[in-house]
């Protein structure tokens, strides 16, 4: 994690906290380091896409086409998954992972040529 105090002196502090600033650095906020973000690829794709889910957390996976129409869904448990979509038509779609409160983590749009 990564702090910082009020005079923007900042440090470094791993699962013990340990903090060494420089003289006269006064710790004032302690924030976690941002927490890596799934990501989908390829895009634009042909038949199948991947997806990663570093945190391995389940995680909620919705394809909605431009009218609004769900047209999969999916939960994914794991750290990478392949997903075929060659039965869908050539088009613009939207992606969204959301968490398990169903808060959305991810919105793509996704072109299938």
């Amino acid at each position: 994690m990564t702090l910082t105090d009020s005079k923007n002196c900042t440090g470094v502090a791993s699962k013990e906290v340990f903090l060494r600033t420089a003289t006269n650095c006064q710790t004032t906020s302690i924030q976690p380091d941002a927490a890596p973000q799934p990501e989908i690829w390829p895009n634009p794709f042909l038949s199948k896409i991947r997806v990663s889910n570093p945190s391995g957390r389940g995680v909620s996976l919705r394809l909605i086409d431009m009218m609004g129409i769900a047209l999969y869904g999916v939960k994914l448990t794991g750290i990478q998954t392949e997903i075929d979509l060659n039965w869908l038509p050539t088009g613009i779609y939207v992606l969204i992972l959301s968490d398990s409160n169903n808060q959305v983590i991810k919105l793509e749009k996704m072109v299938k040529r």
